[in-house]
């Protein structure tokens, strides 16, 4: 299980190892969660007041991806199939 140092031959089945493991998982995604705030406010400011117009754009970029989500992306694929009998 995810959050576990133990396999679960040697004891990472046992009912403590694997509530251990589950409050590990769940202190990692809410530290996740807090970092989110912080990280979001840091593109801000770089969409802002970073000097150089790469660091700008990028950061712009990374705040739509992240707040609309990604363009899709289309792919077209032309293919043929020739089917050979040997009869």
């Amino acid at each position: 299980m995810k959050g576990q140092t133990v396999c679960m031959t040697h004891g990472g089945k046992t009912p403590q190892a694997l509530a251990r493991a589950e409050q590990m998982v769940e202190l990692a995604e809410l530290k996740l969660h807090g970092l989110v705030v912080l990280g979001a406010e840091t593109l801000e400011d770089l969409v802002a007041n970073a000097t150089s117009e790469a660091v700008r754009l990028a950061a712009a970029r990374d705040l739509v991806d992240r707040s609309v989500g990604k363009a899709t992306e289309r792919i077209h694929v032309a293919a043929a199939i020739a089917v050979r009998r040997p009869w």
